[in-house]
């Protein structure tokens, strides 16, 4: 998509007042980075809009917000009913394609994901159809949206995966989530297969991923959109019942840059008992550990997760032409990192989807040359 071009954007999908106050905080720090922005999904998606003046005259120096109209949480698609479209409510017509999107690019949106509905792991019928129905909208700010079983990446199915996306695409811009039971991206194989993906479609939009994802999709020439919760970085299929067990102490997982992982605050603690942690200078100089189950501390470790990518992807744009040797560097150093923590010699574990990507990376990650500030 052409308004997210070379961007990492947070996906938020609030649910309640608190919620909400997070979110505009988030807004916050992407509106005032120049690569970046949102991609907003739920039933207070209208009102965040409108609580950003979205509906004024645009400015070309605004953020671009995606509006992902969340169909595929909950529903699957067939060959016969792909989208989730509305009824016209005096009618109770459905609204075509494009009636329905002018009225969310009426209400401030700046981009749109098709109302897709979830296409389960090899239903080539329902995954065509969806794709066809994506192709009949005509405005280059709607992409066509694929949330289907991160399955789908894997070998036996990847690559008439690709080849369906291919031939029934009709050109449209494309976006895609990978669902999954837990971790649906933290395979070697999975993340070979996005990187066919984004060889094959470049420019994708790649939406509910983390950190480490997101930044690999961005140096591949694809568009990312990260999680601000761990059920927004980690989607799960609508048949999928129950959420991933609770976060220890009920605490959301912050993004520790040195190690590259997203983590209950307490696992940090214990992993840094004998040693000095990490510090968040922009977080007034705190430590992991700091953290407690308040309500302002979570929503602090959110608003941290935010500005610390932000910096990574400030760091990326730097990097420039070298931003995938920088990236390579990053993750090797990264996964150094883990041998030095934890009781002595024995290092903890690292995160698997960081383990997938250095195994792809190849061991000459170790001694790449990688620029500096």
């Amino acid at each position: 998509m052409e308004q997210v071009s070379g961007r990492l954007l947070c996906y938020v999908a609030p649910n309640n007042a608190s919620d909400l106050a997070v979110v505009h905080q988030a807004a916050a720090l992407t509106g005032g980075h120049a690569g970046s922005g949102l991609v907003m999904r739920g039933p207070h998606t209208h009102d965040v809009l409108r609580s950003l003046g979205r509906a004024a005259p645009r400015s070309s120096a605004r953020q671009p917000v995606v509006v992902d109209p969340g169909n595929w949480t909950k529903t699957i698609a067939t060959a016969d009913v792909p989208l989730g479209l509305p009824a016209d409510e005096d009618v109770l017509i459905p609204l075509t394609l494009c009636e329905w999107a002018q009225s969310w690019f009426d209400a401030g949106a700046d981009g749109l994901l098709t109302p897709s509905k979830f296409v389960q792991s090899e239903d080539w019928p329902a995954l065509k159809a969806v794709l066809a129905a994506g192709a009949q909208a005509s405005d280059p700010r709607v992409a066509t949206l694929v949330a289907t079983d991160a399955a789908m990446l894997d070998r036996p199915r990847l690559a008439t995966f690709l080849d369906a996306v291919d031939e029934q695409r009709g050109g449209r811009p494309l976006a895609f989530v990978f669902a999954a039971g837990s971790a649906p991206l933290a395979r070697t194989a999975r993340m070979a297969g996005l990187r066919a993906l984004l060889g094959a479609f470049p420019d994708s939009l790649v939406v509910g991923v983390e950190v480490l994802a997101a930044t690999d999709v961005l140096v591949r020439g694809g568009d990312a959109a990260i999680g601000l919760l761990s059920s927004q970085r980690q989607p799960r299929r609508p048949q999928d019942t129950g959420g991933g067990p609770l976060s220890a102490g009920y605490r959301p997982g912050m993004f520790l840059r040195e190690l590259w992982e997203t983590r209950n605050p307490s696992i940090y603690a214990d992993w840094y008992a004998d040693r000095a942690a990490p510090t968040c200078a922009r977080c007034g100089g705190r430590t992991p550990d700091s953290f407690t189950t308040d309500a302002a501390d979570k929503a602090a470790v959110l608003v941290h997760n935010v500005h610390a990518w932000l910096e990574v992807l400030s760091d990326l744009r730097w990097a420039g032409e070298t931003a995938r040797e920088w990236l390579v560097g990053e993750r090797w150093r990264a996964h150094d990192a883990h041998r030095e923590l934890g009781p002595p010699g024995s290092g903890v574990p690292v995160d698997a989807l960081l383990a997938a990507l250095c195994e792809l990376d190849g061991p000459q990650g170790h001694r790449q040359a990688v620029p500096t500030r």
